[in-house]
């Protein structure tokens, strides 16, 4: 009898600490919609790395070890990482529902059409939303739009779902749509990294006219004929609203260059179509090349907008970057 109590009083005081654990897990899956990966990745190795770890109920580590791999994926593009960290989580729980990790690993592995056929019916509101950024990303606009035309009972649009929806709308051409949708998932979700970003983008395509918008994925801004830049106040004011914002996701990622320097691009183009703020446009073009003289992407801009920028150091700055020799005359 008092070992039959001991055990029911472990169990009981396992299940109640497994509900503290959720609870820092769900933390940490927000600090990861929020773009602090590198803060949900330490919370969740703290957890492993706990003497705790084994009285966590097996299905809740199988989650954790799941999650640790979609962080794998994202920062460290590491497919054999992510895919020890999911037989690991099968061993713990086989039944477990790993069909959005086995997609994402298929993505970084074999591509969007592979990722695609794992998600035929999806169950609940992260694979719906993985199948419908899927299918934006393949360029089948028609598609998603489909998709998103017949959610699955018992399945509800979250933010994210809001979010691919605006950009979905963007590439249709429907400005209120896009700029609906947007600002309802912005209402959700102000903190979440995607939808900021989203709302920059769809912002920035407001100020710029119909004929100029993408057709495709929206990976990065092409310059824009001043034709084409719309003049009028809100438009601007647009315009303006989306370089402050593009400026403080920089700011946030300046640990991670390559996704900083994207926001600094669409920065740039924000500054770029803004008539009001060439001087500042030309400026913070001219320091982009300096830091990063091999950016073709900027290049462009300061070509296109003619800013005074002095070519001549930027392509000795770009030798040197390539590794080649100044001495060669090329013979």
């Amino acid at each position: 009898m008092t070992l039959s109590l001991l055990n029911s009083q472990v169990q009981a005081f396992a299940a109640e600490f497994s509900q503290v654990v959720a609870t820092k897990l769900e933390h940490a899956r927000e600090l990861s919609r929020e773009g602090k990966t590198d803060d949900a990745y330490k919370e969740i190795s703290e957890l492993q790395s706990n003497k705790t770890w084994a009285m966590i109920e097996n299905p809740l580590r199988a989650q954790i070890l799941r999650f640790q791999a979609s962080i794998v994926l994202n920062n460290e593009k590491n497919i054999g990482k992510a895919k020890d960290l999911r037989d690991q989580a099968a061993q713990l729980d086989p039944t477990g529902d790993d069909v959005a990790l086995r997609a994402i690993i298929r993505y970084f592995a074999e591509g969007k059409e592979a990722a695609l056929r794992e998600l035929p019916a999806p169950a609940n509101i992260n694979t719906f939303n993985l199948k419908l950024g899927f299918l934006i990303e393949s360029g089948r606009a028609d598609d998603a739009l489909a998709l998103l035309n017949q959610l699955p009972v018992g399945i509800e649009a979250d933010a994210e779902t809001l979010r691919l929806h605006a950009l979905l709308l963007l590439l249709k051409g429907d400005q209120a749509g896009a700029l609906e949708k947007v600002e309802n998932a912005s209402e959700q979700k102000p903190h979440w990294l995607s939808v900021r970003h989203a709302y920059g983008i769809v912002n920035y395509f407001t100020a710029i006219s119909l004929a100029a918008w993408p057709k495709g994925i929206i990976s990065r801004p092409s310059p824009v004929p001043w034709a084409l830049v719309k003049r009028d106040h809100q438009s601007q004011q647009r315009l303006k609203e989306a370089e402050s914002l593009f400026a403080q996701l920089a700011a946030e990622a300046r640990d991670r260059q390559e996704q900083a320097d994207g926001f600094n691009l669409w920065r740039l183009a924000c500054l770029a179509n803004d008539v009001d703020r060439q001087e500042e446009a030309a400026d913070f073009c001219r320091r982009r090349l300096a830091v990063t003289p091999a950016d073709s992407h900027t290049l462009a801009w300061a070509l296109s907008r003619n800013y005074d920028v002095d070519l001549q150091s930027m392509e000795e700055s770009l030798e040197r970057v390539l590794g080649v020799d100044q001495g060669d005359d090329g013979d």
